[in-house]
């Protein structure tokens, strides 16, 4: 068994493919006689058409005959001038020629011409008749939808409010769309009623024309539609007129309407609580979370900076402590060199004294900017301090004082003198103090560098 919306969309759509109503009957009586009277103009036009198209080949057209006229008579002249008679009639021959192309030419435009109008009023005449029949549905389908409300018919149609709001609330043409396009169609009757010469471009009003037939027919059948499927509604209720109207069914309908709205708004209300709830107690859980999360980082970083200080205050106090140290022993070194020094300055003395020169290896001395005592690193390159034979060779010869370019140039004091190291390498007293001022600048180098006795 169909619902009652499935019985109201049937004859809609059966009435949109063909209607047997009588507004058809009608309209195609009306076309017919239409289309005799059109049939008949257009070969009226026809016929108008070959005899001044066709009829000047024919022989149809009238031969001027040429009318007497009066002569006078020749006068003599002394010199008459002989006349050409053969070029005058050519020329008179040629001017009628054109004259009748001309004619033919004007004649077939206006048979064109009234070929267009006539077709084009045929059209209009139809769309005009077409238009008022819509008009006087949608006045008879407005009468009929403003009582529904109160009449028997709409107490009939209670028991299918639902279906029948629907059919109502369809839409249609409205009298302004019928005014329009009346105007529309009056516009194109009067373009071609007024012409003078035919049209060489006639698409762009007869697809006017035809979208508005097209409309108009589509407005009559869904009038058609509207109309059948109102009758559809509830055929078999026996409506009384205590009954209850179709207003007040549709007054429920909007009661019923306006209540499942409220009722839906308060479950969405009631859903959206409930999603808000649970979504700010997932918050607070997250930001007790967090809380927690920052109380642990935090006791982890003060942890953390706690040891920091500490290991900061063990390694400044490890610092101190060992440049106290570094200090102290700087200061026991020098303490010691000083204390040594007395025994060993007059000895040492090719190596105390400023001079400009300065060691460079293999006994000899290059040139300085600066004048300065020897420098200790030098002596530890050129490996005068060396353990071992070749060191006290080196440091020999760097203490022999020569006034030549390549040698020491300060004071020779009590430092070991002699011809030359092969000699005093035989001389056991004089290795013993070679080994001695050796031992003592290993020992006191850096504190005599401090005291600035030797440059670094």
């Amino acid at each position: 068994m169909s619902s009652p919306v499935q019985s109201t969309q049937l004859p809609l759509q059966a009435n949109a493919h063909g209607s047997t109503s009588a507004f058809r009957e009608n309209f195609l009586v009306s076309q017919i006689v239409t289309v005799v009277t059109a049939a008949s103009l257009l070969l009226a036009g026809w016929l108008i058409f070959v005899f001044f198209a066709v009829g000047p080949t024919l022989g149809f057209r009238a031969e001027q005959t040429p009318q007497p006229q009066p002569v006078d008579e020749p006068k003599p002249t002394p010199n008459p001038t002989p006349v050409t008679t053969r070029s005058t009639t050519s020329q008179t021959q040629s001017i009628n020629s054109v004259d009748s192309s001309q004619n033919d030419a004007r004649q077939e435009q206006l048979a064109l011409l009234h070929l267009q109008q006539f077709e084009f009023e045929s059209r209009t005449t139809t769309l005009m008749t077409l238009v008022a029949t819509v008009e006087q549905r949608l006045q008879k389908w407005q009468r009929r939808v403003e009582s529904l409300p109160d009449s028997n018919e709409g107490r009939r149609l209670v028991s299918s409010a639902h279906e029948a709001r629907f059919v109502l609330s369809q839409k249609t043409l409205e009298k302004t769309d019928l005014d329009h396009l009346r105007a529309s169609v009056t516009k194109v009757r009067q373009t071609y009623a007024q012409a003078v010469t035919p049209f060489s471009d006639l698409k762009t009003d007869d697809d006017k024309l035809t979208a508005a037939e097209a409309e108009l027919r589509s407005a009559a059948a869904k009038f058609d539609a509207l109309e059948t499927a109102l009758d559809n509604l509830s055929p078999n209720a026996q409506p009384t007129s205590d009954g209850p109207t179709l207003r007040k069914a549709f007054a429920a309908l909007d009661a019923e309407a306006a209540k499942s709205v409220r009722q839906a708004a308060t479950e969405q209300e009631v859903k959206l609580q409930t999603r808000f709830a649970a979504e700010i107690k997932a918050a607070k859980e997250d930001l007790e979370t967090l809380r927690s999360h920052a109380d642990n980082a935090q006791s982890e970083l003060t942890r953390i900076e706690t040891e920091s200080k500490q290991k900061l205050a063990e390694a400044s106090k490890q610092r101190t402590d060992l440049l106290r140290e570094l200090t102290q022993k700087r200061l026991d070194a020098r303490k010691r060199m000083e204390e040594a020094l007395p025994e060993f300055r007059e000895r040492l003395s090719p190596f105390l004294k400023s001079s400009y020169r300065q060691p460079d290896g293999g006994g000899q001395f290059v040139g300085t900017l600066d004048s300065l005592p020897v420098s200790y690193s030098a002596l530890l390159r050129v490996g005068a301090l060396e353990d071992d034979q070749r060191g006290l060779g080196i440091l020999y010869h760097l203490g022999q004082i020569s006034r030549n370019i390549w040698g020491n140039d300060r004071l020779q004091g009590s430092f070991p003198d002699g011809v030359n190291w092969e000699f005093a390498s035989q001389k056991p007293e004089i290795i013993r103090q070679l080994k001695a001022i050796q031992e003592f600048l290993r020992r006191h180098g850096e504190a005599m560098m401090e005291a600035k006795l030797l440059a670094p």
